[in-house]
């Protein structure tokens, strides 16, 4: 049985194709497979590494380990990663970690050692090259070594916000 193919709103393209052209750092046209992870979550996509593997596995793609901004649209229009409030399920777990768990609970900071070993352990797991992009993306949510999750969480949804600071 085929899989079936959801439609995006004229809004929902535009924003996707301008979230792709954040993360095409090289402007050549495509994003690495690597990529397609945080380009999904900064869509609001709650997709597992398995979800993506599966719906790429799925697409014959131009180059080998790239995929272009139609391939990535085809994707998401696959449906990978229902909606929800982008970045919600993660607010809520930084902000329960702060509040019990954290070094000073309750400033709705976390430091980055902590970023990094809640990134590491729970949820769908990073291995140590995504875990290291996410912490590079954290620095500009950080000050002094502490990661204000708000703006942190609020770049991973909006990055078209953010990308005066690169």
């Amino acid at each position: 049985m085929a899989q079936k193919v959801n439609d995006l709103t004229s809004e929902e393209e535009s924003e996707a194709r301008e979230c792709f052209a954040m993360f095409d750092t090289d402007k050549d046209g495509y994003v690495t497979r690597k990529d397609i992870s945080m380009l999904m979550m900064s869509l609001g996509r709650n997709s597992t590494q398995k979800e993506i593997a599966a719906l790429l596995s799925t697409v014959k793609l131009k180059r080998r380990d790239k995929v272009s901004v139609n391939e990535f649209i085809y994707l998401l229009k696959k449906g990978a990663g229902g909606g929800g409030e982008p970045g919600a399920e993660m607010m809520e777990g930084l902000k329960i970690f702060d509040d019990m768990m954290s070094g000073k609970p309750g400033t709705g900071t976390i430091t980055e050692n902590e970023l990094r070993h809640i990134m590491s352990r729970f949820g769908e797991r990073l291995n140590q090259e995504e875990l290291a992009g996410l912490m590079k993306f954290s620095k500009g949510a950080s000050v002094n070594g502490q990661v204000d999750y708000s703006k942190f969480v609020d770049k991973l949804v909006n990055p078209h916000k953010y990308k005066d600071e690169e």
